[in-house]
């Protein structure tokens, strides 16, 4: 019985520490077990939920699953959710951990503290009495704005904190009392410090030009909260537009057709094409100088093709700049460039083999082709940037072509060294066309006429002790040179 015992407690083991949860189909006799247990939530801290009651009150196997993980404070015996040293140490590693631990220790401003320090918004789970705790409350807006929220309805209405907490730069304009969001010192006091609490101020005061100006002059996005008369107003937008181009976008219609405001937005950086007034986005000259914008933020890598209007998809300048940063951008560029053999080739000069897949069938064999042979390493002459005279080519070490090249392509006389034969003959567009001798490693040899890399009509084999066949190889079966 002993020895059952042992060899179940060794299987449970086994599979607590592969799988913590398993805890939960053990024998009751096993979730007993303080060994099993503390394997299983040394893994997983959440499967103390598992474990027998007496096993939950136990302070070190609580503290193991709580340092793995601190919702496990919430299945720990009621006695250790009163443990100032227990929830400590799980408000420590997550202040969230809070709302586990008993009320009487909710109420307790050094854990609250603790708590609300790490995650602000731990706030909503502290007593009422904490929450109109100003020194409390300060704490989690420092860590995070939001927790405001969750202050006392009290603490919401006071002025004087809620400047104090304004003019510490923190944006709380959301969650303060109605009666705050219509002061206009307080309004202002926010928006001098982000523009963008304009958003919560009320409406009364998005009316008020003063109070707008000073908005849209910290952050010119605030705009889209103005009153629409005030987004009318020249004064208003200009100051908008000078702090941030985007928020041209928010402006009255009259200023999104001003092409020279436009132009002016544009050439600032903050404004592209698919941000233009459709009146505006045919016209050359705005177009161009959204095309200059984005070509800069596409090779800056700030801009993907797949978020930039569709007329520069099918820009080969645009799309090879994005190609160059990443090949995979190919997904969104205009299909009309998978029979573009010269944009392909182009491409996969700066490593975007990838587009060989997006080449389109009628052309993909040609464009591989091509592709391998401008990626060889040359030695020669070269005429516009182009391999054309005589050089060497190299595509590794079993294979290399020496002779002549025109427009940097093999054509005319040349060698051609592989491992396994070595041809001379003619060339054209890189492939043996014409006259030509293939000389095998074993000393035999096959001369004839060659089209496109293929041997066509009659050929004349001479082996290598000499002997000479003249014939003609049936469809299909003819040496390919390439």
């Amino acid at each position: 019985m002993m020895e059952k015992k042992q060899k179940d407690k060794k299987v449970a083991l086994e599979q607590v520490k592969e799988n913590a949860i398993l805890l939960y189909s053990q024998h009751p006799s096993l979730q007993k077990d303080r060994d099993v247990v503390l394997a299983a939530v040394t893994g997983d801290g959440c499967s103390l939920e598992f474990a027998h009651s007496s096993l939950r009150k136990d302070k070190e196997v609580v503290v193991t699953a709580i340092s793995n993980d601190v919702c496990a404070l919430e299945f720990a015996d009621t006695a250790l959710r009163k443990d100032r040293e227990v929830v400590s140490l799980a408000v420590k590693k997550d202040g969230r951990s809070l709302q586990y631990a008993h009320s009487s220790l909710r109420k307790d401003r050094e854990v609250v503290s603790l708590a609300v320090k790490k995650n602000g918004s731990a706030l909503r789970y502290a007593h009422s009495s904490l929450r109109k705790d100003r020194e409390v409350v300060l704490l989690a807006v420092k860590d995070d704005s939001s927790a405001m929220n969750f202050a006392h309805e009290l603490l919401k209405k006071d002025k004087v904190f809620v400047m104090e907490i304004i003019k510490s730069r923190y944006s709380i304009l959301a969650y303060i009392h109605k009666s705050l969001r219509k002061d206009k010192k307080v309004v202002i006091t926010a928006v001098c410090n982000h523009g963008l609490e304009l958003r919560h101020a009320h409406e009364s005061l998005s009316k008020d030009k003063e109070v707008v100006l000073l908005a849209v002059k910290k952050d010119g996005r605030s705009l889209q909260y103005a009153h629409e008369s005030l987004r009318k107003d020249k004064e208003v937008v200009l100051t908008a537009v000078n702090n941030n181009s985007y928020a041209l976008t928010y402006a009255h219609e009259s200023f999104q057709k001003n092409k020279q405001l436009v132009l002016k937005c544009i050439k600032n950086g903050g404004l592209r094409l698919e941000h233009v007034h459709e009146s505006l986005q045919n016209n050359k000259e705005v177009y161009l100088a959204a095309l200059k914008l984005v070509l800069k933020s596409i090779r800056n890598e700030e801009l993907r093709l797949e978020n930039i209007h569709e007329s520069f998809q099918n820009n080969k300048e645009v799309c090879l700049a994005a190609l160059k940063n990443d090949p995979l951008q190919w997904i969104w560029m205009d299909d009309s460039f998978a029979k573009d053999k010269d944009f392909i080739l182009e491409a996969i000069k700066f490593g975007a083999w990838e587009l060989l897949d997006y080449a389109h069938d009628s052309i993909r064999e040609e464009v591989e082709f091509k592709a391998k042979e401008q990626d060889a390493e040359y030695h020669g002459e070269f005429k516009n940037g182009k391999r054309h005279g005589k050089g060497v080519l190299t595509f590794n070490s079993h294979k290399r072509y020496e002779g002549e090249f025109k427009n940097g392509v093999r054509t005319g006389e040349g060698t051609l060294l592989c491992s396994a034969y070595t041809f001379k003959g003619e060339f054209l567009d890189g492939l043996p066309h014409g006259q030509g001798i293939i000389s095998y490693t074993d000393g035999s040899k096959l001369e004839g006429t060659f089209e496109k890399g293929k041997v066509i009509g009659a050929v004349t084999f001479t082996e290598s002790d000499g002997k000479r066949t003249v014939g003609k190889y049936e469809d299909g079966n003819a040496p390919e040179i390439s």
